[in-house]
C-alpha cells in the first residue's frame, strides 16, 4: 500500500533531484546577470535556455554609428528579425531603424552628440507610429524638424522625456507644450525654447517629475511659473540660473504654501536668495507629510529658510548640503539632533565644540555619513566627545571624513585623528562597511588602528584615501587591510 512507510522511503531515495538551472525562473534569473558575451554562449546549450534567454539578450540594444560610418551593435538585418523583443533601444551618431513597426519598445534614446557636437541628425517625430508601445523618449543633440512637437502631441502613451542640448523653435512652442502636458515625467538640459514661456491657461496635472538644467530665453520666473503649473510633482531638480547669472529677481511671494503637497525629493542647485528658498520649502509637501530626500546650496541660510526647513525634520531621510560652503555648524547640528528618520547625510563642516555643546542624536537610522569635524587649535580634547557621539550611530555603514579646508571661526584649527589614543576605540560597537578619507585628509592611521579595524569590524569591505603621511607606512598598511581581506584604494 502507499501507506507503508518501507514504500515511501523507497520512492524517496529513487527520485532523481531537478537541477536548478532546469527551472525557468531560476535560469532567468541567471541570465539577467550575465554579460551579452556570456548569453550569446549559453543561447548554445539547447534548445529551451535558447528560448529562454533570447529575450533578455535582445531586451536592451545599443547601436552606434559614429566617425566613419563604421557601425557597433547588432545587425540591421538581426534587430528587424527580433525588433518583437527589443524594450530598449539606443542610437547613438547616425544610426538609424527601418520603417517597420517595435511592438514592444518601452525605451528609445537618440544621441547625436556621442562622439563629437559637430555630429547633429534630423529628426522626425512622426516615426513614433513606428512604436505603440513607446512610454520613454530621450533626444540629445538632434535638430527636430518643423511640426513634429505637434504629431507627438498626439501620442498620449509617451509618459517621459528627456530633452538635452537641442532647440525648440518659436513656430513648434505651442505644440511642444501641448506634448509635455501628456507627460508624468520632463528633463530639460541646456534646452532652447524660444517663443517665450508657458501659456498662462495651461497645466500640467499628470506631470510627477520634473528636472530643469538651464533653459535658454526662458528667465528664471518664466521657469518657475512652469513648475507652478505642476501641482502635482513628486520630484523636482531646479538649477537655478537666469541668462546665465545667478537668479536676480526674488519670486518666493509667487509661491503659495503648500503649492506642491506631493513633493518628496526636492534638489535646488545654484545660489538663491533666503527668502525665495524659504517660500520654495514652505510650498513643498503638507498633503501626506514633508521632503524625504533633499538636496540644496544656498548662499545663506538664516532665518525664514531655516524655520522652513524645520518643517521637513520628522520625514527627512536624505541630506544633501555638502556643496554649501558655508553652512552654519549649529544648523547641522540641529539636523543630527531633530531628524529621527534620517539614514544620509552629506554636508560640510561643523565645529566639535557645537557637537559637545548639542544635545543628543536622534539620527539612530543613519547609514552613510560624510562630513568634516573640525577642531580649533586648544579644542583637541573634544575629540573623545566626537568619538561618543559617532557611537551611537549602530547603523552606520558609510563613514567619509573629509578636510574642507579652515573656516572664519576655526582658523588654523584640525581634523577629526582617526586614531585610537584619540577614542576610535568607541566605535566598536558600530560595522562600518565603507571608510572614505577626502581629498586633503590624513589620517595619521598606524598598524595598531588597522588590525584594531579587522579585528572590530568584521564587514569592513573597503577603506579609500590616504592612510599616513609616510609612504612606506602606507605601503605596509595596505598590505595589512589586504591580508586581512579589505580593498583598499589610494
Amino acid at each position: 500500500m502507499l501507506s507503508d512507510p518501507d514504500i515511501v522511503i523507497k520512492s524517496q531515495e529513487t527520485t532523481p533531484s531537478r537541477n536548478p538551472l532546469e527551472i525557468p525562473e531560476i535560469l532567468l534569473r541567471v541570465a539577467q546577470c550575465l554579460a551579452d558575451n556570456d548569453l550569446t554562449r549559453c543561447l548554445r546549450v539547447c534548445k529551451n535556455w535558447s528560448d529562454l534567454i533570447l529575450p533578455v539578450l535582445w531586451r536592451k540594444v545599443r547601436v552606434d554609428r559614429g566617425q566613419h560610418s563604421r557601425l557597433s551593435g547588432p545587425d540591421p538585418v538581426f534587430i528587424y528579425r527580433h525588433r518583437h523583443l527589443i524594450y530598449d533601444l539606443v542610437l547613438l551618431g547616425n544610426a538609424g531603424l527601418d520603417k517597420h513597426i517595435y511592438p514592444n519598445l518601452k525605451r528609445l534614446t537618440l544621441d547625436s552628440d556621442h562622439y563629437t557636437k559637430d555630429l547633429e541628425r534630423m529628426v522626425n517625430l512622426d516615426f513614433m507610429e513606428m512604436f505603440p508601445s513607446l512610454v520613454d523618449l530621450k533626444l540629445d543633440t538632434v535638430n527636430v524638424s518643423v511640426r513634429s512637437w505637434l504629431i507627438m502631441s498626439m501620442h498620449h502613451h509617451l509618459r517621459d522625456l528627456g530633452l538635452y542640448r537641442i532647440e525648440v523653435k518659436a513656430i513648434d512652442a505651442a505644440g511642444f507644450w501641448r506634448a509635455c502636458a501628456n507627460l508624468e515625467s520632463l528633463r530639460l538640459g541646456e534646452v532652447t525654447i524660444a517663443g517665450g514661456g508657458v501659456p498662462s491657461n495651461m497645466m500640467f496635472r499628470r506631470m510627477r517629475k520634473l528636472s530643469i538644467a538651464t533653459i535658454k530665453q526662458m528667465d528664471t520666473i518664466a521657469q518657475l511659473n512652469l513648475i507652478l503649473q505642476c501641482p502635482r510633482l513628486e520630484e523636482l531638480t531646479w538649477l537655478v540660473l537666469d541668462s546665465g547669472q545667478y537668479a536676480s529677481r526674488p519670486f518666493g511671494h509667487l509661491i503659495p504654501k503648500g503649492m506642491w503637497p506631493d513633493l518628496r525629493r526636492l534638489s535646488i542647485v545654484d545660489s538663491i536668495a533666503d527668502s525665495d528658498f524659504a517660500a520654495i520649502l514652505e510650498g513643498a509637501g503638507g498633503g501626506h507629510g514633508g521632503l524625504v530626500h533633499l538636496e540644496f546650496m544656498t548662499s545663506i541660510l538664516q532665518g525664514p529658510a531655516f524655520r522652513a526647513l524645520h518643517r521637513h525634520f520628522d520625514t527627512l531621510v536624505h541630506l544633501d548640503c555638502q556643496s554649501y560652503p558655508s553652512l552654519v555648524s549649529p544648523i547641522i547640528r540641529e539636523v543630527l539632533c531633530c531628524c529621527p528618520r534620517l539614514e544620509a547625510l552629506k554636508t560640510g563642516t561643523i565645529l566639535a565644540k557645537d557637537i559637545a555643546e548639542g544635545g543628543p542624536w536622534v539620527c539612530r537610522s543613519l547609514q552613510e555619513l560624510k562630513i568634516c569635524f573640525w577642531f580649533g587649535n586648544m579644542e583637541q580634547d573634544l575629540q573623545q566627545s566626537v568619538f561618543e557621539r559617532l557611537s551611537t550611530l549602530n547603523r552606520l555603514e558609510r563613514l567619509t571624513l573629509y578636510h574642507h579646508g579652515t573656516t572664519d571661526s576655526a582658523e588654523g584649527g584640525n581634523m577629526l585623528e582617526f586614531r585610537l589614543d584619540r577614542g576610535l576605540g568607541q566605535l566598536a560597537s558600530i560595522q562600518l562597511k565603507y571608510i572614505m578619507f577626502g581629498a586633503a585628509y590624513v589620517a595619521q592611521l598606524g598598524m595598531e588602528e588597522v588590525e584594531w579595524m579587522a579585528t572590530s569590524w568584521k564587514r569592513l569591505k573597503q577603506i579609500n584615501g590616504k592612510l599616513n603621511d609616510d609612504p612606506v607606512v602606507e605601503m605596509s598598511l595596505a598590505t595589512a587591510l589586504q591580508g586581512h581581506g579589505i580593498n583598499y584604494h589610494r
